[in-house]
């Protein structure tokens, strides 16, 4: 039988235990990984190279929100040279020990590419192998350049099918990865939705029992802020309407 009291007791004592929680970022070089850190952290604290890459070791930035710091974890772009001269293989060692660690991982890769390809397959393959098939059961598919994309819901949903259908050929659950769009050039999708606010629900879908409940608690105040703000937009919008009413019905009169 359910009891109120213990969740609740139990419940504090989670919140008491975690102080902080862990995101990392993992994809092939030149993703978008650290200006997804940016725009995360609202600075420029990442190093972002448009010719080379720039993310050569794991980064770790931290970011206080409410009683939680939150470490998100930079690592080296994979896939950044041939196959036999063994980067890949130095990377990922260097990040098992923390993707362990790790309450959420972020698959990152571009949404403005049609085609899966063979570098894309490969860092799939590579992660899987390295990390474990469970590393995907925490996992989320963050699309960077949604602002680039040529029809943003149909390339969402296609390129969706296309990653999920690659990483199944090392995990069972891939259908149940979430993947959300973002934009490091703007906070509004195409469709004229945040995109923040978005990624922060997926993340909490996937994250275990023990990180759930201390992440949400760290973004009540915001929960609250976004409902307010959508209360207030709404107020906005019939104060508009009726506004509109009275217009109409001052020129239907002046015709007569």
């Amino acid at each position: 039988m359910f009891n109120q009291d213990k969740f609740a007791e139990k419940a504090k004592e989670m919140l008491r235990r975690r102080e902080n929680l862990t995101f990392l970022l993992i994809g092939r070089t030149g993703v978008g990984k650290s200006s997804t850190i940016n725009s995360l952290l609202g600075e420029e604290v990442a190093p972002v190279g448009k010719y080379q890459p720039t993310t050569l070791e794991i980064s770790t930035y931290q970011h206080k929100h409410g009683d939680l710091t939150y470490d998100i974890i930079d690592t080296p772009g994979l896939c950044d040279d041939l196959p036999e001269v063994g980067n890949d293989e130095v990377y990922l060692e260097k990040i098992k020990s923390h993707a362990m660690n790790a309450d959420s991982i972020w698959f990152v890769t571009k949404l403005d590419e049609s085609r899966l390809t063979s570098d894309e397959k490969r860092g799939i393959k590579i992660i899987s192998e390295a990390l474990g098939p469970n590393c995907w059961d925490r996992s989320i598919i963050v699309f960077t350049r949604a602002d680039k994309a040529d029809d943003f819901e149909e390339d969402l949903k296609q390129r969706t099918k296309i990653i999920r259908e690659e990483i199944g050929k090392y995990c069972e659950n891939h259908a149940s990865i979430p993947a959300i769009g973002v934009s490091n050039s703007n906070p509004i999708l195409p469709n004229g939705e945040k995109w923040l606010p978005e990624l922060f629900t997926q993340v909490f879908l996937r994250f275990s029992d023990h990180a759930a409940l201390p992440f949400l608690n760290s973004m009540e105040e915001d929960i609250g802020a976004q409902k307010k703000h959508q209360e207030e937009e709404g107020v906005e919008r019939e104060r508009k309407e009726q506004s509109d009413q009275r217009e109409d019905r001052k020129e239907r009169i002046e015709l007569k």
